[in-house]
């Protein structure tokens, strides 16, 4: 039976615990060995600030963001309001609704993240334009792209337009060739053709091979060159350039921009058909030219 105040103290105490008095206010109290306060002094201090993570200074890429920037390896450049498009086209990580197009927001907060992890560049190019997204060095190099040169702010724009189109013919099955399969970008091109070493002596130099904007494959096997055009070249340069792709290619696209290169472009046709006729080259051997606007959104 309990018979004082010591008594019931010793048996509500913690066994290790010794009455002293408190450091800060000088009360008794039951203090563990290696408490100085007692609990009423504890709970009045401030709480100790939180140790910083080690990695709290550094960016985390989502699943998400590793697929967009593999993409824009192969692409370079892209306007910023089509990356939602893009996003919404990728195959969706796990938990994520497949197709869900992020908004403005969204996009901002990728674009944000991207930036201060040095992986891609946004900035205002031409005024009335979207953003261009251009990839960096760093954002290639994080995705295993280690021969990845960025592309010049002079060609960004070029870049985006083709961004654009292939986006939108994947989207758009052709009437006639199917759904596009297959996209080989000019990156992918030109590192074939240092991989063949097409400008060693004695063999055709990598200069006077044409590199097209990107080559499309269809559900048929189907390989279509593809060209945007946003200024008039000269006639002679697109002869030669036709030529190449006529005779390389059963079908060849051009994207253009506005009706003076639609005509430019199809003078050269008619001039490129006359030279390969000369060259009494079959009718079967020479492929077939369509010409379409530049898309102005992606659906």
């Amino acid at each position: 039976m309990v018979t004082d105040v010591a008594s019931l103290a010793r048996i509500t105490t913690r066994h290790d615990a010794v009455w002293r008095e408190c450091g800060r206010c000088g009360v008794p109290a039951p203090l563990a060995p290696d408490e100085q306060q007692c609990q009423n002094c504890q709970q009045q201090q401030p709480a100790r600030p939180r140790r910083a993570r080690s990695d709290a200074d550094r960016v985390r890429l989502t699943v998400r963001d590793m697929a967009v920037l593999r993409w824009l390896a192969d692409m370079k450049a892209i306007y910023e309001t089509d990356i939602g498009p893009l996003v919404a086209r990728l195959p969706a990580p796990h938990g994520a609704v497949p197709g869900n197009r992020p908004g403005t927001r969204s996009v901002r907060d990728l674009m944000s993240r991207w930036q201060r992890a040095g992986a891609a560049e946004p900035y205002k190019l031409v005024a009335g334009r979207p953003r261009v997204v251009r990839l960096t060095s760093k954002g290639a190099a994080l995705v295993g792209v280690e021969s990845f040169r960025e592309t010049a702010e002079v060609t960004a724009y070029h870049q985006c337009e083709v961004s654009r189109l292939r986006l939108c013919l994947e989207a758009r099955p052709s009437p006639s060739l199917g759904t596009l399969v297959h996209w080989e970008s000019e990156r992918t091109f030109r590192a074939d053709l240092d991989a063949l070493a097409l400008a060693r002596r004695g063999e055709r130099g990598r200069e006077s091979v044409h590199v097209p904007d990107g080559v499309a494959t269809y559900e048929g096997g189907q390989r279509v060159a593809v060209e945007v055009e946003r200024s008039v070249k000269a006639p002679a340069r697109l002869v030669r350039i036709l030529e190449q792709l006529l005779t390389d290619y059963p079908v060849v696209l051009y994207a253009v921009a506005g009706n003076d290169i639609r005509r430019a472009v199809r003078a050269a046709e008619q001039a490129t058909r006359r030279v390969l006729a000369h060259r009494q080259l079959s009718a079967d051997r020479i492929g077939a030219l369509t010409i379409i606007d530049l898309p102005g959104h992606v659906a």
